[in-house]
């Protein structure tokens, strides 16, 4: 018969492991990455300052899984070597409507951008049947996409800090932060369709003309917020 403080432990270990949820970061690009955290409920826990706060440092190459609460719900922000910030990831854990876990998530450019992706560990569909998979292997790849294809680029070209294009046909940087123009938005958001938002969906923007400019930025940004039944999720840095 096992001691009683062996299956005491076994029971403790299983209920912390069906109390919590995940999120792994793999970081597969040449740099160390130091993600910001911004919680408004749960925990996850840190292991650096970020921006003057709370954050995640991630080595080249590394992986790290963190358990979190099943209540987390925050934003993990990638803050560049290059002094840029990058993409900020949106994970809000939920109960579903069966009574497992489901997460809401999504990538947010409006403050900044950088390569990678969120989706769920075990790359399962959402719950829609699509693919769950939120933000892009290389913005700056998928934005050239459609910068090779416009016509008329007369009022995107003066936006040079946004979308540079001044050596040559293609771009070769682009940025993004909430100074940008409306141009430069609609640009990355509508016309390249990166698979995050830059402006904010209807959760916010609750009173604007769907045909107006910011309207179509509103709609277009509701498609890009996920859900799947699963809170075992993972950040992938490329």
């Amino acid at each position: 018969m096992l001691p009683l403080t062996y299956i005491l432990a076994a029971v403790l270990a299983l209920v912390q492991a069906a109390s919590a949820a995940t999120i792994s970061f793999h970081n597969l690009s040449p740099d160390p990455i130091c993600y910001k955290v911004e919680t408004t409920s749960g925990n996850i826990p840190t292991n650096s300052l970020c921006d003057y706060a709370p954050g995640i440092f991630v080595n080249a190459t590394q992986n790290l899984t963190l358990n979190t609460t099943l209540d987390f719900n925050g934003a993990i922000t990638a803050m560049r070597m290059d002094g840029f910030k990058g993409s900020r990831h949106e994970v809000n854990f939920q109960p579903g409507p069966d009574g497992t876990g489901v997460t809401w998530y999504d990538i947010d450019y409006e403050m900044g951008m950088s390569n990678s992706t969120l989706g769920p560990v075990d790359h399962r569909n959402r719950t829609n049947g699509l693919s769950s998979l939120a933000g892009e292997q290389n913005c700056l790849a998928k934005a050239n996409d459609a910068w090779v294809q416009l016509e008329d680029k007369s009022d995107l070209i003066p936006h040079y800090y946004y979308l540079d294009s001044r050596y040559g046909d293609n771009l070769t940087t682009i940025r993004m932060d909430k100074k940008a123009p409306i141009e430069v938005q609609e640009f990355l958001q509508l016309t390249a369709g990166l698979n995050g938002y830059i402006g904010p969906g209807s959760v916010i923007d609750i009173n604007v003309d769907p045909d107006s400019r910011a309207g179509k930025m509103v709609s277009s940004a509701d498609l890009k917020t996920f859900v799947v039944d699963t809170q075992d999720m993972e950040i992938i840095a490329y």
